[in-house]
């Protein structure tokens, strides 16, 4: 696999061929804010948290690090005045579409929206709220579904496609009308969808959350009320191709003959033959 080098803030970075920007920087461990990406998951771009600066390209110079793919020479800022400000008004917009009530909400502590919030330092919102009136989905006997809480990263349409292999979850409408569907305008307790299900796991935020374990840790005990939120595990290098194996060639057989010499392993070794006694002459 080819390698690369690119500059992220001012620091010479290795990356491999066909890495994104993200990628790349998390093997260099610069943390780039992401709501939207998982590594399991394929890359969407949806929630543009990863905008970054790229040197070079003409009039758009911001582009999402998640969906732009690393190369040779590139010279990429990520943490900029301006890069900070569109960030913070980016997470002030998705807090203001739903209902994100975090003190009564069971994900708080556990909420990466809520725990970048804070690493941004974002502690009030500019914009008028919304309060749009979205219906509880609680008939599946594991698994809630509350889509005020739902920021459409699209999390859940992707694992449900891509790992759980069910494609149970999908996005209806346009703009500030999107939603996630069940099944299209189905419940979620229509479906086969499991606690364990990966398009539950990935959730974000408290929009699909498991029933058992709501509040069942304290708050000021849970993931992001002691460690800031930081970037997922960098993906694994490239595995190294493995080597040709050389193949022996034959002479080739006549059709339907079958060959009935024994392998060498199978060849008896030959038995040695007792010497013969030398005759002796009698006298005549």
């Amino acid at each position: 696999m080819k390698t690369i080098l690119l500059t992220i803030d001012g620091k010479r970075v290795s990356a491999y061929e066909g890495d994104t920007i993200l990628d790349a920087a998390k093997r260099a461990e610069v943390y780039i804010p992401t709501l939207c990406h998982h590594p399991l998951l394929t890359h969407s771009g949806a929630c543009r948290m990863c905008v970054v600066e790229i040197e070079g390209t003409g009039r758009q110079n911001f582009n999402s690090a998640c969906t732009t793919p690393a190369t040779d020479d590139m010279v990429v800022s990520t943490n900029t005045p301006e890069i900070q400000k569109m960030r913070r008004m980016n997470l002030e917009l998705i807090f203001s579409e739903r209902n994100h009530q975090c003190p009564y909400c069971e994900k708080s502590g556990n909420c990466e929206l809520q725990a970048l919030a804070y690493r941004l330092g974002m502690d009030s919102v500019r914009f008028p709220f919304l309060w749009p009136k979205l219906r509880v989905d609680s008939s599946h006997p594991e698994v809630i579904h509350d889509p005020n809480r739902c920021i459409l990263c699209a999390r859940c349409v992707r694992a449900s496609a891509e790992v759980d292999h069910k494609g149970l979850f999908a996005v209806r409408g346009r703009g500030i009308d999107s939603d996630i569907t069940v099944n299209i305008e189905g419940r979620l307790g229509d479906t086969n969808v499991t606690a364990t299900d990966a398009a539950i796991q990935v959730c974000p935020t408290g929009s699909l959350c498991r029933r058992e374990l709501a509040y069942s840790v304290r708050y000021g005990e849970r993931m992001y009320d002691t460690t800031p939120i930081t970037f997922m595990p960098a993906p694994p290098p490239p595995a190294a191709p493995k080597p040709a194996v050389a193949q022996t060639t034959s002479a080739p057989e006549r059709p339907g003959a079958t060959s009935t010499a024994p392998s060498p392993q199978e060849t008896p070794a030959p038995t040695p033959k007792p010497a013969k006694r030398a005759r002796s002459k009698r006298a005549k």
